[in-house]
């Protein structure tokens, strides 16, 4: 008997790129769409509620976190699938011109792109974006013009993750 294919979609892309002065870059690919977001410190702390998504993800808990440009942005939704705790409706939303920090019910109406993803796969992808540039900010000459890394957050955030058990076999992965 043969499997229906899965109506997941994991083959995605997010990248998470902190530039200076308080700036940071949200890319996503997949399924045919590919944005670049460009997020300012001035409405929120890009990191911080990256991780804040993440943890949502992690947790299997609804979110709805935006991501402010200047002016415009994007807006990341996460919804649960109550009867497939493994999967949840990854939804982005483009934050129109002329918002400036501020968030309409109208933005959240129709997504720009939509998919059912793997929590596991969400999470793993964002926790290595996150991971990526907590490694880059141990270089001082990184920090240089960027807000400062909220590694507390992060470290609660992998614990987290780790707790999932997605970590298992990382240590064998990265051993000598």
């Amino acid at each position: 008997m043969a499997r229906e294919p899965s109506t997941e979609i994991d083959d995605f892309r997010i990248g998470f790129h902190p530039l200076r002065h308080g700036w940071s870059r949200l890319s996503f690919k997949a399924a045919g769409f590919e944005e670049d977001a460009w997020v300012t410190e001035i409405f929120d702390t890009a990191t911080i509620t990256l991780i804040d998504f993440c943890r949502a993800v992690v947790e299997n808990e609804a979110t709805t976190k935006p991501f402010y440009d200047e002016p415009g942005g994007v807006i990341l939704r996460i919804t649960p699938l109550p009867k497939r705790q493994h999967t949840i409706i990854f939804e982005i939303f483009l934050i129109p011109s002329g918002a400036l920090g501020k968030v309409l019910p109208q933005d959240c109406e129709t997504p720009a792109f939509q998919m059912v993803a793997k929590r596991r796969v969400l999470a793993t992808s964002i926790v290595m974006e996150l991971m990526r540039a907590a490694i880059l900010y141990q270089e001082p000459s990184f920090q240089k013009g960027r807000p400062d890394f909220p590694f507390e957050e992060f470290r609660a955030l992998v614990k987290a993750w780790k707790g999932q058990g997605w970590a298992d076999g990382l240590d064998q992965l990265i051993a000598d």
